[in-house]
């Protein structure tokens, strides 16, 4: 396609939906007709969104392309809206050295479909020993480093880690996880676990790991991002030192909103995740800090695994859910249609909010912007199952299921990149 008409839309802008059309001219955005033709687009009873971005995706590749490729994980993107993702550095090997971070941006770009914003390790090898290495990285395009998973126990190898970063000007993202607390737990400690006879991962195992990184933030004066939080005890900690002027801010998960550790005792593994679903007294707290427009960005922690994996015991199987392809479904479907949160209230933190905390400029539908934004009708009915979902990773508590909103399509810099 080259000119592009889309008619019989809302569309966003400016924070509120317009009932106008939209059109793409040399791949950017215009409200005036171009000259010549066009190729029309008839969205009746559809809504045009800001491209979003995803704050925490795993890859899986280099290194384990048998749970997701750059094929696989760029067509779930785009397929869910997201023309941005930023991913996660525990590939394997890790990505700590410039050479992974090239070959990760380059690569992922053959596909054309969404950019890849790749993380880097804080440690090398994510040891929590010696550190990474940064400035390198930084030049070869990482956006910002984190040990995810592997959350650093040693507080001065954290305080040289963020300090070193800073000097590099990259974006400190913690998993926040004491490892010796959560052990070998599999789920929320709790009512449910005790029902399942299954070690559980206490709340604590977050929330001082939290007062850890607010503390070090607070001293060294350098910003904090704490990802995926998942209790209300963690996000109230965060909450209390931004009003003591702390540069910390966080990010919570789709799933943690939509999902409760009840949702375990049905022994899916597709609801085993870390951090765990939590209560419902969590779960409904954040979505609280949602309307109240208290929480920083919302990331899909997109996890994929094959199959065989996922169908071990859930003692033994892998943490994570496979959310690209179904993030913002469930999060309409969660926030608009079970709470009654507008749309226009909450798709900032998947769109403008994770854009703003990585320094990269939003997405917005401005006339002359780059054309990046997506076309997603609010009544359409799917079914999510394995043809449905383009990424390698099925491992969805939603697979089977019927989901009420769909992505016709997706633009990235003006070219139609869903459907394929």
């Amino acid at each position: 396609m080259n000119n592009v008409e889309i008619k019989n839309a809302k569309v966003l802008i400016g924070g509120k939906f317009e009932k106008t059309a939209v059109y793409i001219s040399d791949g950017r955005i215009t409200f005036s007709k171009p000259k010549g033709k066009s190729d029309i687009i008839d969205a009746t009873g559809a809504l045009v969104l800001p491209s979003l971005f995803d704050i925490h995706t795993h890859l899986r590749c280099p290194g384990q392309e048998y749970k997701e490729d750059l094929d696989s994980v760029t067509k779930a993107a785009v397929h869910g809206g997201y023309t941005d993702i930023s991913s996660m550095p525990n590939t394997s090997p890790p990505a700590d050295n410039e050479a992974l971070i090239n070959y990760i941006k380059l690569e992922g770009a053959v596909f054309k479909r969404c950019r890849i914003h790749p993380f880097g390790t804080l440690t090398l090898g994510s040891k929590g020993e010696r550190l990474s290495r940064m400035g390198l990285m930084k030049k070869a395009g990482a956006v910002g480093v984190t040990d995810d998973g592997k959350c650093i126990s040693n507080g001065t190898i954290m305080m040289r880690a963020m300090e070193y970063a800073d000097t590099h000007g990259l974006f400190i993202m913690d998993h926040a996880e004491d490892h010796d607390i959560s052990a070998n737990g599999v789920l929320n400690e709790g009512v449910v676990s005790e029902k399942l006879g299954l070690p559980g991962i206490p709340e604590i195992a977050e929330t001082i790991v939290i007062k850890r990184d607010i503390e070090i933030s607070r001293y060294l004066n350098i910003p904090m991002h704490i990802t995926h939080v998942s209790t209300k005890r963690g996000a109230e900690l965060i909450l209390a030192a931004k009003k003591d002027g702390i540069k910390i801010t966080f990010d919570v998960t789709p799933h943690h909103l939509a999902f409760t550790d009840e949702d375990c005792l049905s022994f899916d593994t597709n609801f085993k995740v870390n951090p765990p679903l939590r209560l419902d007294s969590d779960r409904t707290f954040l979505i609280d800090l949602i309307k109240k427009e208290l929480i920083d960005a919302i990331g899909t922690d997109h996890a994929p695994h094959a199959d065989f994996e996922k169908e071990y015991p859930f003692d033994r199987a892998p943490f994570g859910i496979s959310s690209l392809d179904t993030a913002f479904c469930l999060l309409y479907a969660t926030l608009t249609v079970e709470n009654k949160i507008p749309l226009e209230k909450w798709i900032g933190l998947i769109s403008s909010a994770p854009r703003k905390l990585l320094g990269l400029r939003p997405s917005e539908l401005e006339e002359g912007q780059r054309a990046n934004f997506f076309i997603f009708h609010p009544k359409n009915e799917w079914k999510v199952d394995r043809k449905t979902i383009y990424s390698k990773g099925k491992n969805t508590p939603l697979q089977g299921k019927k989901i009420k909103g769909e992505v016709l399509y997706t633009f990235n810099n003006g070219k139609m990149v869903y459907p394929f």
